[in-house]
């Protein structure tokens, strides 16, 4: 896993977000089973670096219990996926990988603007860590 990692980012951690240049409305971050994340009733979003222009797939880490919550991913405004959680996974952590669209790699630049927005009332996250992957 870490040898496929282009960038990853720490959710909730000041060093991490501030170096991804974390941007948020109506968000907040905290600590579950000594693990920090990042969730929002509004959106936040992060700048990722693929320097290598290397980048094939997005992964985020959820917890399994999460309930009712519904949002939006998107990459450089284009939108990846809807993520809804139900609970469904049970009481872990599990990861969801997104492929990026040929056209969005082929592109992008050398970053790319990842983004979570919640659906209207409810919560986007948390999100316990973002990768960046080969």
């Amino acid at each position: 896993k870490e040898k496929n990692t282009i960038d990853q980012i720490s959710p909730g951690q000041q060093q991490p977000e501030s170096d991804h240049f974390f941007k948020g409305e109506r968000t907040s971050n905290g600590v579950f089973r000594d693990r920090q994340y990042r969730d929002a009733r509004g959106w936040f979003s992060y700048q990722l670096k693929d320097k290598g222009k290397q980048a094939k797939n997005l992964q985020i880490t959820c917890y399994g219990l999460d309930t009712n919550r519904e949002f939006d991913v998107f990459i450089n405004d284009q939108k990846l996926s809807t993520v809804k959680l139900d609970g469904a996974k049970g009481d872990r952590f599990f990861e969801i990988t997104f492929p990026l669209p040929n056209e969005l790699r082929k592109s992008a630049s050398e970053h790319f603007t990842l983004k979570f927005q919640a659906k209207n009332g409810s919560i986007a996250g948390g999100i316990y860590d973002i990768r960046l992957m080969k």
